[in-house]
């Protein structure tokens, strides 16, 4: 986590699984959770899409991104 004059913002790293649109890629999120019951880890992926001004993300490249306000 990234702390900006008391703003706490979150990165995430991810896969760009679709990158169609101009200045839009859309990145593949992994994350580990654990059960709270039978304390299994498992695996849930979430999709963000992402603004890329210069275009220069493609499909399969890692990519770091952090959030901001809509």
């Amino acid at each position: 986590m990234t702390i900006k004059a008391n703003k706490v913002t979150r990165q995430f790293q991810g896969e760009v699984i679709r990158a169609s649109s101009q200045k839009t890629v859309y990145v593949k999120v992994a994350s580990v959770k654990t059960h709270q019951k039978y304390r299994k880890q498992y695996t849930t992926t979430s999709i963000y899409p992402v603004h890329d001004e210069k275009a220069l993300a493609k499909v399969g490249n890692e990519v770091i991104f952090e959030e901001c306000r809509p």
